[in-house]
């Protein structure tokens, strides 16, 4: 794949992340260069405070291995010696850590919930299916 490709891949996924979250009732947005300038860190922002950098792969070489892990378990801790541990978490398990979160801040607010029980059928069944707003996750 070419650099503009990967760019484009990347643009892509940030923008279904943050659809996700929105469609969840959560707050988020791309970061402007997604993280190429000083002052602009990660790739897309959550709420006022969070900060997360997205990674896609086409088959999900490294992630493969983290999924079976984690199991049918809500959270993953992995730790180097001598490290602060780091957590890989579930879709779902998240979106409730974040809103309740969120709810503490004052920037959830709960009549949103309706809306995204009606949607997240449709979008988790898009996502098994490998579906990114009418397109694929490809190399």
């Amino acid at each position: 794949m070419t650099a503009a490709g990967r760019r484009q891949k990347g643009n892509r996924v940030e923008r279904l992340l943050v659809q996700l979250h929105l469609d969840a009732g959560i707050p988020a947005k791309r970061v402007p260069l997604s993280g190429a300038m000083a002052g602009y860190k990660g790739d897309i922002r959550v709420g006022s405070t969070l900060v997360a950098e997205v990674k896609a792969r086409a088959n999900g070489e490294g992630f493969a291995t983290l999924a079976r892990w984690l199991g049918a378990n809500d959270l993953l801790f992995l730790r180097r010696d001598r490290s602060a541990p780091i957590v890989v978490i579930e879709w779902e398990t998240y979106l409730r850590m974040v809103r309740a979160w969120l709810m503490e801040q004052g920037e959830f607010s709960t009549h949103i919930e309706e809306t995204h029980q009606a949607r997240r059928g449709r979008v988790l069944a898009g996502l098994e299916q490998g579906e990114l707003c009418g397109t694929h996750l490809e190399e």
